[in-house]
C-alpha cells in the first residue's frame, strides 16, 4: 500500500507540474482526472509511460473544460 500511495504522490506533483499554467481552482479537478486515468491504464496493462500519456491527456482536457 505505501508503493502505490508514494506512486500516486509522484504522479500528482508531476501533474501539479504539467498543469502550471492552469487557473488555480481547474487544477484540482484536472489532476484527480489525471489520476484516475493513470491508474485505470495500468489496470488495462499500459507501461508507466503510456499510463502516464493517459494521465496527461486526461488531465489536460479537465483542465479546459469550464469552471461551475
Amino acid at each position: 500500500m505505501g508503493d502505490e500511495q508514494s506512486l500516486a504522490a509522484e504522479i500528482e506533483q508531476r501533474l501539479a507540474a504539467a498543469l502550471s499554467t492552469v487557473a488555480g481552482g481547474q487544477v484540482a479537478p484536472a489532476i484527480a482526472a489525471g489520476l484516475a486515468a493513470y491508474e485505470q491504464a495500468r489496470l488495462d496493462g499500459l507501461c508507466d509511460d503510456g499510463a502516464w500519456e493517459c494521465a496527461l491527456e486526461a488531465a489536460r482536457g479537465a483542465a479546459r473544460r469550464p469552471a461551475r
